[in-house]
């Protein structure tokens, strides 16, 4: 397989199917309240509307929750890259949140369990242009080996 396809393949895994794969696990995974330790926002750059550009902000957090009588502390706020992004610089962030946790793995909790369905539209490129490099790839094998088979 091509360095490209593979390369393509690895980021449609991390881009599209892993998210989505934690999304509808997450479902089933039960509420409990975190509190907020920590957190920090940075300008992550501009982010572009139909009304204009915007400042988006990025927000490290970090939060602690009890789950089966044991403490754990988490910095996962979503599956898209774990991070929360934000174009309105929050004035502050509540003290107390509600987060999801994996029953199997209760070190692994997230506040957010949708996915950025913008960021699945943007996976599709890649996805078509894997799609595209595979074809063409198959169609140029086959068409080579009736060459020197004839």
């Amino acid at each position: 397989m091509p360095a490209g396809a593979l390369f393509c393949l690895i980021v449609l895994y991390m881009t599209l199917v892993w998210p989505i794969y934690k999304v509808i696990q997450s479902r089933d995974w039960p509420q409990v309240e975190c509190v907020i330790d920590s957190y920090q926002v940075k300008e992550a750059g501009l982010h572009q509307s139909k009304l204009g550009n915007k400042v988006q902000y990025q927000v490290d957090v970090q939060y602690s929750y009890v789950f089966g009588g044991k403490h754990y502390v988490s910095t996962l706020v979503s599956f898209n890259d774990g991070l929360l992004y934000t174009t309105k610089l929050p004035s502050r962030i509540p003290k107390f949140k509600t987060c999801y946790v994996n029953p199997d793995n209760p070190s692994e909790a997230v506040c957010i369990r949708h996915y950025n369905y913008f960021l699945l539209l943007l996976s599709a490129l890649p996805a078509l242009l894997l799609g595209v490099c595979l074809y063409a790839f198959y169609w140029c094998r086959k068409t080579l080996q009736k060459q020197i088979g004839s």
